[in-house]
């Protein structure tokens, strides 16, 4: 083998191993990327999944503090009824919609469905957000003409009004923060999956 030939095996020999280096390099950093994507992924998660459960909590209470305050006024057994009916529904309609969701669904043909149905959910959270506050108006008119009805002297009624007004603002603080934590998870986790760079190594 003549000199020339000699270097020219050894620069391809140290462009192979140039290229072997930078592979390792690309394949470490690929997988370090998914960890971090489905690390995001968990937490945002997280919150997703905590929704059923505070909304369990705050049905429970509301359900609770309407039942005593009905029966400390002497509403009649109907509103009583109705309203209870309206929250079991909302508990119960929100664990059957929003049922656990894990990032070990994020793999392979089934990525694309999980996107899917993320977006279905966050669609359906803007729906149920104005659904659930028209209720709650709907219901605030029906308990005052409840009140009224049972011949509620002013003094009385004036600071119930006050109280539901207080309250209704509280809730729909905490209601527009939770819907706005819920939405910021669900774009969270689309931008994660469909963003072409930070999800090669997930979706190919």
């Amino acid at each position: 083998m003549t000199n020339e030939e000699l270097k020219i095996s050894e620069e391809l020999e140290q462009l192979r191993q140039q290229y072997a280096d930078l592979k390792a390099q690309f394949d470490k950093q690929e997988i370090t990327n998914e960890k971090l994507i489905r690390e995001s992924i968990r937490k945002d998660l997280s919150i997703v999944n905590s929704k059923k459960w505070t909304g369990l909590g705050a049905g429970l209470i509301g359900l609770g503090g309407i039942i005593a305050l009905s029966l400390n006024l002497g509403l009649r057994p109907a509103f009583i009824t109705i309203s209870a009916a309206w929250i079991l529904f909302m508990i119960i309609g929100n664990f059957v919609r929003n049922r656990q969701l894990s990032s070990q669904a994020i793999s392979g043909e089934s990525t694309q469905a999980f996107i899917t149905e993320i977006k279905e959910r966050k669609q359906n959270q803007f729906r149920w957000i104005r659904i659930n506050f028209s209720i709650f108006a709907l219901w605030v008119g029906y308990f005052i003409g409840e009140c009224i009805h049972r011949g509620l002297d002013k003094e009385i009624l004036t600071p119930i009004i006050v109280g539901i007004i207080v309250g209704a603002i509280i809730g729909l603080f905490l209601g527009i923060r939770m819907h706005n934590r819920i939405i910021g998870a669900y774009e969270g986790i689309i931008l994660e999956l469909e963003n072409p760079e930070a999800s090669h190594s997930i979706l190919k």
